[in-house]
């Protein structure tokens, strides 16, 4: 447990460039190339969506007894969203969910306690002028609960406008909080 995913990574890394020297020139070059890059270590100050690395869709932890590396799946699970209007609730945890599962995280109901969680928390301001501010934070935590960071999108919206169905709304404000939630995911990959 002390190896992290990044040492881990590293070793295997060097592991595969040394084993290529051994194996005949045609071979070592597919070896070295297929070798994966390290992966991205989590961001704990509050996501900006427009700041995006790329990143391995998948950690690697060293084996039990063997030292052998192996892939990790990176599971995550968004169990709910609360205080949107209308079904912005269901819609956008669905919509998230999409996004996740796009980008290659699969998704959990998180009964196995190993995956990451991402809460959804939705603020309508009062009507000024015909105008309503909304705030949506996404809370991304590690599988222990440790808050890794926020993802935070702001915006103003004709009153009343999201009181029913959110449809492609929800769409686009999952697609847009993806990425930055990704980003806080070790190893997670970012579109």
């Amino acid at each position: 447990q002390a190896v992290t995913p990044q040492i881990a990574q590293s070793i295997a890394g060097k592991t595969a460039q040394s084993f290529a020297a051994f194996v005949p020139a045609t071979g070592a070059a597919a070896l070295v190339a297929a070798a994966p890059p390290a992966a991205i270590g989590a961001t704990k100050a509050a996501a900006n969506p427009a700041d995006i690395a790329a990143a391995t869709p998948s950690a690697t932890k060293a084996g039990p007894a063997t030292g052998s590396i192996e892939k990790v799946q990176i599971t995550a699970v968004v169990p709910n969203v609360t205080g949107a209007p209308g079904d912005g609730s269901q819609s956008l945890a669905a919509a998230l969910q999409k996004e996740l599962s796009k980008n290659g995280l699969a998704l959990t109901d998180g009964a196995g306690g190993q995956s990451y969680k991402v809460e959804g928390k939705v603020a309508v301001g009062a009507d000024k002028d015909g105008k309503q501010p909304i705030q949506i934070d996404w809370v991304v935590k590690d599988p222990q609960g440790k808050k890794l960071g926020t993802v935070s999108q702001k915006n103003d919206i004709p009153q009343g406008s999201l009181d029913g169905a959110w449809g492609k709304t929800a769409d686009a404000a999952a697609a847009a909080a993806a990425q930055g939630i990704l980003k806080l995911i070790p190893g997670a990959k970012t579109p």
